[in-house]
């Protein structure tokens, strides 16, 4: 017999996916079937959870995962339930009474699992990597840090691995040098000086060519991201020791629904291989766009991919299941000290243009606001200029923060995302005709 354990209310995916929208109404009647490891993982909203002998919800506000867990418990020499491979005997038996991992324990293990090089631009040409793998910047160092930065340093979100092994919510955005903000090990020295001179080098206008490239800049840091998390879980599946027997039942399909690793890894593989082909055939016209233009402010600077699983008003417009003729990200860049923001994506992609409608349909005088607030909601890689930043009301910085926060600490319990306007004012661009092309 099989009866529900424990319900939990967990993140359906990775932190990026989880930032963009993706909620559990996407993914009604998907049902996991884990019974090599004595699990069943039934996915479901819950008002629809009239399944398995569980009653019927009361309301509709994201995915429910529920434990259900064989009577029978595993034989010393079966798999063990976790799904390591390994025999139970050796894995999870006794694990209760063994010695918790300590801090320094898991930050060595999890330095190691995310010391990864590699350059992500191979694919773009013929020509082999030169020079060693470099401390890439996401943002351009000269044409976008370097304008919001005062005394050569500006503020961005970097919790310390020691919060992050704690679980601890970090609320608060660390004073950094521009030559560290936003650097990433995924070019070589050769690949990241060609490819984004246009970016790197010249003044930002932006021309489809340069939201292409800040659009597969962003993508491979996401891409590389994905591929480190994928090294991380091996040592993760190692923190349970010392507790509970229902606590690790809980914690270790954590891990499994929380990073999705191979899929997630799949997707952003898709997504990565389509703009590096429309940049290596400088296919430009099959990029669509929305374009807004205000008057230059040196305030903060953000970019990154992003799935555009709600809009402005919480509506739910992305199918949560990724597949190549519907790609799954929509690039963002937030440059005031350039006087745009963008969003862009590869061809034709229904969800992308309702969300960006979504955000044309905001107040006028609400839209730089929203702007800001969809960029704290979303990504991490946000940096902002200590100027504007200290000049910001203190219930204003505690929001943008909170919110930020919410967002990027994956194995706690979170608020669903939202995009909802709640009137408070963080800039007040002047916002211009939008441009945009839709394919």
């Amino acid at each position: 017999m099989i009866r529900p354990e424990r319900c939990l209310t967990l993140p359906t995916t990775r932190l990026s996916d989880r930032k963009r929208g993706v909620r559990g109404h996407q993914s009604l009647g998907r049902q996991i079937d884990l019974t090599e490891r004595n699990w069943r993982l039934t996915s479901m909203c819950s008002c629809h959870a009239s399944r398995n002998g569980l009653r019927k919800g009361q309301s509709c506000d994201g995915i429910k995962l529920v434990l259900l867990k064989h009577m029978k418990s595993p034989g010393r020499n079966d798999p063990c339930w976790c799904g390591s491979g390994q025999k139970y005997k050796k894995c999870h038996l006794n694990r209760a009474n063994q010695a918790a991992p300590t801090i320094m324990e898991i930050l060595t293990a999890e330095r190691d699992a995310l010391d990864l090089k590699l350059c992500l631009a191979k694919k773009l040409d013929s020509k082999p990597c030169g020079g060693l793998i470099s401390e890439a910047h996401s943002v351009s160092r000269r044409t976008s840090l370097a304008k919001i930065a005062v005394n050569g340093h500006v503020y961005g979100y970097e919790p310390s691995d020691a919060d992050l092994a704690k679980g601890k919510l970090e609320r608060s955005l660390k004073r950094m040098g521009v030559g560290k903000a936003s650097t990433f090990t995924g070019f070589c020295n050769m690949h990241d000086t060609e490819l984004f001179r246009p970016i790197d080098a010249f003044p930002l206008e932006p021309t489809a060519e340069q939201m292409a490239l800040l659009g597969f800049r962003s993508l491979s840091r996401e891409f590389l991201g994905a591929l480190r998390m994928i090294r991380m879980i091996r040592p993760l599946r190692q923190a349970d020791r010392g507790k509970p027997e229902f606590w690790q039942k809980s914690f270790q399909p954590r891990l499994d629904d929380q990073w999705l690793s191979n899929l997630r890894k799949q997707r952003l593989e898709i997504d990565h291989n389509r703009w590096a082909s429309l940049i290596s055939a400088r296919q430009y016209d099959r990029l669509s766009y929305l374009l807004v233009k205000f008057p230059p402010q040196a305030d903060l600077v953000c970019s990154g991919v992003f799935r555009p699983g709600i809009g402005f008003r919480d509506e739910l417009l992305l199918d949560l299941a990724p597949t190549e003729s519907n790609p799954s990200n929509v690039a963002f860049g937030l440059f005031p000290a350039e006087g745009f923001a963008f969003f862009a994506w590869i061809d034709n992609f229904v969800e992308a243009e309702k969300f960006v409608k979504s955000f044309l349909a905001e107040p006028e005088d609400r839209k730089s606001s929203q702007l800001i607030r969809f960029a704290f909601e979303t990504f991490d890689n946000v940096y902002v200029s200590p100027s504007w930043w200290d000049g910001l009301e203190h219930a204003k910085r505690e929001f943008l923060l909170y919110r930020m926060a919410e967002c990027n600490q994956p194995f706690l319990e979170s608020e669903p995302p939202s995009l909802i306007d709640n009137g408070m004012e963080f800039v007040g661009w002047a916002i211009g005709q939008p441009e945009q092309r839709f394919l």
